[in-house]
């Protein structure tokens, strides 16, 4: 998933995407390499980290 794509999946700017992924510990790869080519995302990660957040939400909520 590129992310525009991760945006719209979660209902995001891509900017936020941009600037918190690495924040999120969401993995990605940039195509090209270096620091400048344009980020990658594999969904499993994405709702890996969805989960995590939905369980750290439950705890705190409990």
């Amino acid at each position: 998933m590129n992310v525009e794509e991760v945006a719209d999946y979660l209902g995001i700017a891509s900017k936020t995407v941009y600037q918190n992924w690495r924040t999120w510990g969401v993995p990605a790869v940039r195509i090209g390499g270096g620091d400048s080519g344009p980020l990658r995302f594999r969904r499993e990660d994405i709702e890996r980290v969805l989960l995590r957040w939905s369980i750290e939400s439950d705890a705190t909520a409990a």
